[in-house]
């Protein structure tokens, strides 16, 4: 083994070595892993909020508006992926990510 191949041994033994990733597919990765997280998070909130809506019949809820609202959630989010990728691929997805993004953080 030639000195080079000792210093690149040791580098990934070290845990130095990220696959070739840059610092702004590394930004990227996390991005996405963070967008990812956070979609499902209101669909896990009104699965576990509806019980007690139920039970409480609070805002008038019954078992008929319960239905209709997580009926209604599922068809925007399936409206809403099946719109963004052709939305993405004629304007740019830069473009489109920096949109979902203002729109999500104005709620």
């Amino acid at each position: 083994m030639t000195n080079n191949q000792y210093a690149e041994s040791a580098r990934v033994r070290a845990g130095r070595v990220r696959a070739g990733a840059s610092n702004a597919q590394v930004i990227a990765a996390i991005l996405c892993w963070l967008t990812v997280t956070l979609e499902g998070f209101d669909l896990v909130t009104l699965g576990a909020v509806i019980p007690s809506l139920l039970q409480t019949r609070h805002i008038g809820f019954d078992a008929g508006a319960a239905t209709l609202v997580a009926t209604l959630s599922l068809v925007g989010v399936g409206i809403g992926a099946s719109a963004i990728g052709p939305l993405s691929d004629r304007f740019g997805r830069r473009h489109r990510s920096r949109c979902a993004w203002s729109a999500a953080a104005r709620g």
